[in-house]
């Protein structure tokens, strides 16, 4: 077994996951899926509790298709790129 990414895009649009797994320096997606974004405007936090809601459901669904809970993960909020934890 290799190791585990997990990215998040979230834009104005949809919030956006990719799973990947890392086996000897080749990336497969292990699962990916897009979720209506609510709350973002123009690539800006409008309503941080509807923001964060459509997060939660993208983890959720990726954690239902996996089977595993994600903990922590890469994501992009325009023009910054950060880590965050999944609480």
């Amino acid at each position: 077994m290799g190791l585990i990414y997990t990215g998040i895009d979230i834009g104005t649009d949809s919030v956006k996951i990719v799973v990947t797994e890392k086996v000897d320096g080749k990336f497969h997606v292990l699962a990916s899926v897009s979720e209506k974004s609510l709350g973002i405007k123009n690539g800006q936090v409008e309503d941080t509790k509807k923001s964060v809601n459509s997060v939660k459901k993208a983890i959720h669904r990726i954690n239902e298709m996996l089977g595993i809970k994600i903990t922590k993960v890469v994501t992009c909020v325009a023009p910054t790129l950060c880590t965050m934890d999944i609480v």
